[in-house]
């Protein structure tokens, strides 16, 4: 196990280095970050949710597996409370924007698109669809304790940004194979689904390396440095 999931890290970070040599060649403008980062979000990843959902979720072991959405959520207040702890640590020199962006990444973790790979070479496609059962929980937490901690508590705001394409996408397929009305869906329909979602992970993954170029200056390095030793470790379940 430990040698898939080097070699799944090993996949991720070429990834990364594609994408940052393609931003570097000028194949990937600044423009295009945000432009198909979006893309990928509203129009890739809900298909990638709604497949694996649908086809691989074993709903007959839904008793043992409602944990997972708790998790995703625990995961965030747990490092939501960490954040608080050791935001006193950072000295009266930290302004307010430090301070809220300090506890906002404290609490929030990488649930997304870089798990997958490491999920997907351990576990297959029976364990991807219990991420994105877990995700449930992740997302609820992110547009709450994340966003509102990033915000400085407007909790109500953050929480109307909750219906994303991808959430949606997760509740209709749950909907779908709890109900037992998956079968009724076509094939094609889920095969088309599963097209089109396989280009989501590798594409995200591509322009978050775009990202890196140029390589960005730290301000407040010895800050990045602590902060990065919690989210490895004391701030996840």
């Amino acid at each position: 196990m430990t040698l898939a999931v080097v070699l799944a890290i090993v996949q991720i970070f070429g990834m990364f280095g594609v994408g940052w040599l393609a931003r570097r060649r000028g194949y990937i403008g600044e423009e295009d970050l945000t432009r198909w980062s979006a893309f990928i979000l509203d129009f890739l990843t809900p298909p990638l949710v709604f497949h694996s959902i649908v086809r691989d979720l074993d709903v007959d072991r839904l008793r043992e597996l409602w944990p997972l959405p708790c998790i995703g959520f625990g995961g965030m207040a747990l490092g939501a409370v960490v954040g608080l702890a050791c935001g006193r640590l950072l000295g009266r020199h930290a302004t307010a924007d430090v301070r809220r962006t300090f506890h906002h990444l404290c609490a929030i973790n990488n649930y997304g698109f870089l798990p997958i790979i490491i999920v997907q070479n351990l576990w297959g496609a029976t364990g991807l669809a219990q991420l994105f059962f877990l995700h449930l929980g992740s997302t609820l937490g992110y547009w709450t304790i994340g966003i509102g901690l990033l915000s400085g508590g407007a909790w109500l705001g953050a929480v109307r940004n909750l219906a994303t394409p991808s959430l949606l996408g997760l509740v209709l397929a749950l909907v779908l194979a709890v109900t037992g009305w998956r079968r009724y869906v076509p094939d094609v329909v889920v095969n088309t689904a599963g097209a089109i979602g396989a280009a989501a992970t590798p594409c995200f993954i591509l322009l978050s390396g775009a990202g890196l170029y140029p390589w960005p200056r730290m301000r407040h390095k010895g800050i990045v440095a602590g902060l990065t030793l919690l989210r490895l470790g004391c701030c996840r379940p």
